[in-house]
C-alpha cells in the first residue's frame, strides 16, 4: 500500500537533519492527578471550556468515548463527581471494529471546515494479522463532545496495512500544516507520521487506507526505551519554532515502570535525537506507571501537558488517573510545573540531564 504524501509536503520537509545537542530535560514524578479516571488522556479547549477525552471506562457506567467539559483544570474531582460530568462521545461502534471494549486514545481537533475530528483506536474485525488487530479510525462531529460519527473504514493499520496501529497524536506546524503521530506494531521503529490537509484528512489507497511518511519519524535507541515505545506527542515551542516528541517507554502499560521520554525534532516528521541519559516522568509516591502524555495550548497561549498515572499499588486493576500541568522552556530545558499545589505530592526533580 503506498505510503503518498503531497508533493508540497514533499519538497518542504525531505532531508532535514535531526537536531543538534542542547536541550536540557529534568526528570520528574508524577504529582496530584485532578481528574480519577482518565486513561491516554486529551484536552481540547474549545469555547470556553476544557474538554477532556480519554480511552474507554467502565468505572460509574460504561462509555466507549468518555468527554468531560471541565472549566478548572487546578479543580481535583470526587470519583462520582466525575462520573456526573461524563457523556458518551461516540455512541454508536465504528462498524469495521470488533464488538469488545477496546477504545483507545482519543485525538480531536477541530478542522478548517468547522467540524471537530477525532483519531482513536479500535480492534478490526477478523484482522489478517491477529497479534496486531488494532487500527486507527477517523470520526467527526459537529460539537466538540459529539456525538462523533466514525468512518466506515479504518484510517490506518499500520505498516503494510496489517501491522496494527495505535495512540494517534495531531499536532499543527508553523505554517498551519496537521500531522497525525501514531505508533505502528509489528516493527522496531515505532512511531511514523501522517500529512494531513485543513479538515484533517488526506486521500486514500486502493484499500481506503491513508499514506504515511516512507521513514519513520523516531524509534527505540536507549537502552532505558526497553522493547516497547508508544504513546507519541508533539509540540512546537512558539519561541524557538523547534519540536518536542514525548512517548511511553521502558515496560508495559499497566506496569509500575513504564515511564515518559522527551526527544527534540526538527520538524513533525522528524529527524529527532533522544535523550541519552533517561526518562522525564518516572514513577513516585504519588503515582506509577506515567505515560500516554498529550499537549494543548490553553486559551493564554501557553503550553499544557496532560498525563496519566496508575495508583501505587493498582497497577492494571484500578482506573488511570490524570495530572494537568503547565509546561515551560520546551525548546531548551522541558519542565513540568503542577497546577495543583499539594506538598504531599511535589514532584522530585532527579539528575539534570542533557538531551544531545
Amino acid at each position: 500500500m503506498a505510503a503518498l504524501v503531497s508533493l508540497a509536503l514533499l519538497a518542504s520537509s525531505a532531508c532535514v537533519p535531526a537536531p543538534e545537542s542542547g536541550i536540557v530535560v529534568v526528570p520528574t514524578t508524577v504529582t496530584t492527578p485532578q481528574w480519577p479516571d482518565a486513561a491516554d488522556p486529551f484536552v481540547l479547549p474549545d469555547g470556553g471550556r476544557y474538554h477532556v477525552f480519554s480511552s474507554h471506562t467502565i468505572w460509574g457506567g460504561t462509555f466507549r468515548m468518555p468527554v468531560r467539559a471541565v472549566d478548572d483544570l487546578t479543580r481535583v474531582y470526587s470519583p462520582q463527581d466525575w462520573v456526573d460530568v461524563t457523556v458518551e462521545g461516540m455512541p454508536r461502534r465504528p462498524a469495521w471494529s470488533a464488538d469488545d471494549d477496546v477504545f483507545w486514545a482519543p485525538t480531536v481537533a477541530r478542522a478548517a471546515d468547522g467540524r471537530y475530528v477525532a483519531f482513536f483506536v479500535a480492534n478490526r474485525r477478523d484482522p489478517p494479522n491477529p497479534r496486531n488487530p488494532q487500527c486507527i479510525g477517523r470520526a467527526v462531529a459537529s460539537r466538540p463532545d459529539g456525538p462523533y460519527a466514525a468512518e466506515p473504514g479504518p484510517f490506518t493499520c499500520g505498516l503494510h496495512g496489517v501491522g496494527g496501529a495505535i495512540d494517534p497524536s495531531l499536532v499543527q506546524a508553523a505554517d498551519g500544516q496537521w500531522f497525525l503521530h501514531a505508533t505502528f506494531d509489528n516493527t522496531d521503529y515505532n512511531i511514523w507520521a501522517f500529512g494531513l490537509d485543513a479538515n484533517l484528512d488526506q486521500g486514500r489507497d486502493v484499500y481506503g487506507l491513508a499514506g504515511y511518511w516512507p521513514t519513520p519519524a523516531f524509534w527505540r535507541s536507549q537502552p532505558w526505551e526497553g522493547f516497547v515505545m508508544e504513546n507519541p506527542a508533539m509540540v512546537r515551542d512558539p519561541y524557538s519554532g523547534s519540536y518536542a516528541l514525548t512517548y511511553s517507554a521502558v515496560d508495559y502499560w499497566f506496569r509500575p515502570g513504564h515511564a515518559t521520554g522527551v526527544a527534540r525534532c526538527a520538524g513533525p516528521l522528524g529527524a529527532c535525537t533522544a535523550s541519552t541519559s533517561g526518562p522525564w516522568i518516572v514513577q513516585g509516591p504519588v503515582g506509577t506507571g506515567p505515560g500516554g502524555l498529550s499537549f494543548f495550548t490553553d486559551f493564554d497561549g501557553s503550553i499544557r501537558a496532560v498525563y496519566a498515572s496508575w495508583p501505587p499499588g493498582g497497577e492494571y486493576y484500578w482506573p488511570r488517573r490524570a495530572t494537568v500541568a503547565a509546561v515551560r522552556d520546551v525548546a531548551t530545558r522541558p519542565t513540568l510545573v503542577p497546577l495543583v499545589v499539594d506538598p504531599a505530592s511535589a514532584p522530585v526533580p532527579v539528575a539534570r540531564r542533557a538531551i544531545p
